[in-house]
């Protein structure tokens, strides 16, 4: 028998916002919610029928600048195209491709993950949508897929809490977003989504146990100084862009609370202190300011 088609990652392509973004992983789920019923003592059901259907695409970027689009509570996005490069039996990629079109919804973040050594990384869930809750939202096309960006990269940078710099390991937001996603009238597909609530938290790993004095056994709320977390963009073909050069992804706390979670060490290892920073809105600024244009000072 025949060998069937193949297909790789390709990129996330939405129309608005306008943005082509290079991933790492991507995934597709309809998340169906089927209703099997048996009756009347049978042992085997003897109906099912699909209840619900609220489909989502989910893809890991390293591109930061997404950020500026997307935002920390997502954004509205029309006609988003999961890209599948066609691979070629003894070749490489075919220039048609397939895709996974939501044709409207919601794009939220998830989490922005990085540790040194290694590329930050964002993950993001496309929300899709129905028109009227009987129009599927989501079909299945083929096509050419746009270019690949360039490549944009960036690692862990300096961190100062409340004016204070630490030696870091690893740097984790959680955007901490809670969402409504619902179909109404009875049918199928979902119609609406929106954010209930968020409630982000930073965690870091430092290499100094001098943090767990400075932060005392019940915490440190966040002081007049803001806290900052940077990302370093990283130079094609060298190392790093200069501190001074505005490339750099900036991240600002100005009202929450600064928590030891634990310190752990282990045989020859050095020992590391887990720290979570509880951003709290002050009514004025964002509960994160993040600044994808940012020099390092």
């Amino acid at each position: 028998m025949a060998q069937a088609d193949r297909q790789t990652t390709g990129t996330i392509d939405i129309a608005t916002p306008n943005l082509t973004i290079p991933v790492s992983q991507s995934s597709y789920d309809p998340q169906h919610n089927l209703l099997v019923e048996a009756s009347s003592g049978n042992v085997d059901p003897t109906f099912t029928a699909m209840m619900s259907t609220n489909p989502r695409i989910s893809f890991t970027t390293k591109l930061m600048t997404v950020l500026t689009s997307m935002g920390i509570g997502g954004t509205e996005f029309t006609t988003a195209k999961m890209w599948l490069q066609q691979l070629v039996k003894h070749g490489t990629r075919n220039a048609t491709s397939k895709n996974i079109i939501a044709a409207t919804g919601m794009v939220l973040p998830r989490t922005l993950s990085v540790s040194q050594g290694s590329p930050a990384e964002l993950t993001f869930d496309l929300i899709a949508l129905s028109t009227d809750g009987v129009v599927v939202p989501i079909t299945f096309g083929t096509g050419t897929m746009d270019a690949i960006p360039t490549a944009l990269v960036w690692t862990l940078g300096p961190v100062s809490l409340n004016g204070t710099a630490y030696d870091v390991e690893s740097l984790n937001i959680d955007f901490g977003i809670a969402e409504m996603v619902e179909a109404s009238s009875g049918n199928v597909y979902p119609t609406f989504a929106a954010v209930l609530q968020r409630n982000p938290k930073i965690t870091l790993a430092v290499r100094t146990a001098d943090i767990q004095v400075n932060l005392g056994i019940a915490g440190l709320a966040q002081l007049s100084t803001d806290s900052v977390f940077y990302l370093r963009k990283m130079a094609a073909n060298g190392t790093r862009v200069a501190d001074v050069t505005a490339e750099h992804v900036k991240i600002t706390v100005d009202d929450g609370i600064h928590t030891i979670q634990n310190m752990s060490t282990s045989h020859p290892e050095r020992a590391l202190t887990n720290v979570m920073i509880t951003p709290v809105s002050d009514g004025t600024a964002a509960i994160l300011v993040i600044d994808t244009a940012s020099a390092i000072t």
